[in-house]
């Protein structure tokens, strides 16, 4: 006795397969990379607008310009660059002056809809791979 079966698209189930880690390999890494962007952007309007807790001083909008984005090895990193480098006085505060923590106080507020916006990337790129 034999049972015979076929899989309708199996041919194109299986090059999915062969595609799906160089393809989710990169498009993890862009969406890793549209997160920390949306974070950079996130942190440098509540630099300008300020938040719940403080409104940031500007002078000459040097530290928000400062302010920049960079993703690697799944991690998205948002910080300030080296030609602000009172920003991190401005951050942790000092003897003489309270700290405004932007950074902390963007990923806290940002946190849902980082994990709301890569959830959807995450899915559509999943949609993409194996349509």
């Amino acid at each position: 006795m034999q049972i015979n079966f076929s899989i309708s698209g199996f041919e194109k189930l299986v090059s999915a397969f062969e595609r799906f880690p160089m393809e989710a390999t990169r498009g993890l890494k862009d969406v890793v990379n549209r997160v920390a962007v949306f974070l950079e952007a996130e942190t440098k309007m509540n630099i300008t607008k300020g938040t719940r807790m403080w409104k940031s001083p500007i002078d000459t909008g040097a530290m928000r310009r400062g302010i920049y984005a960079q993703s690697g090895n799944g991690v998205a990193y948002v910080r300030p660059s080296s030609i602000t480098s009172y920003a991190t006085y401005v951050h942790e505060g000092t003897s003489r002056m309270k700290k405004r923590p932007f950074f902390e106080i963007t990923v806290e507020e940002s946190k849902k809809s980082v994990e709301d916006f890569a959830s959807a990337e995450v899915e559509k790129l999943v949609n993409k791979i194996f349509k």
